[in-house]
């Protein structure tokens, strides 16, 4: 593993029993400390949304909304206009493949054209 890590620019690898990985680079990605990636979340069940946003906000993206349901989800990317919105693909009221079909039907500018099912 420390060579492939060497081999992206990396300067150290760690794994622990857990296998929870710790990783450095000598450099920061400055366009992801200037502008955090703004996502919007959608699952049916809370403790997924919970992980889901916890893992995102710890590598610096910005979860600006959380959806139980796809037509919430949909009312959501309205509201925020995420970079990326990342669906549940089976939720009620509306699925998650129908809620990206009907969010990319809505007007939008260019930045915002990342969907996720």
């Amino acid at each position: 593993m420390q060579e492939r890590v060497t081999a992206i620019g990396g300067t150290h690898c760690k794994s622990t029993p857990a296998l929870d990985w710790e990783l450095s680079f000598p450099y920061e990605f400055p366009w992801r400390i200037n502008m955090p990636i703004r996502i919007v979340l959608a699952d049916d069940h809370v403790l997924v949304r919970q992980g889901l946003k916890s893992l995102l906000e710890r590598e610096r993206f910005q979860v600006v909304a959380e959806a139980s349901d796809g037509q919430e989800a949909v009312r959501l990317t309205e509201t925020h206009h995420p970079d990326i919105a990342v669906f549940d693909i089976s939720m009620p009221t509306l699925n998650g493949i129908d809620a990206v079909r009907e969010w990319s039907f809505l007007p939008k500018d260019e930045s915002n054209s990342a969907y996720a099912a």
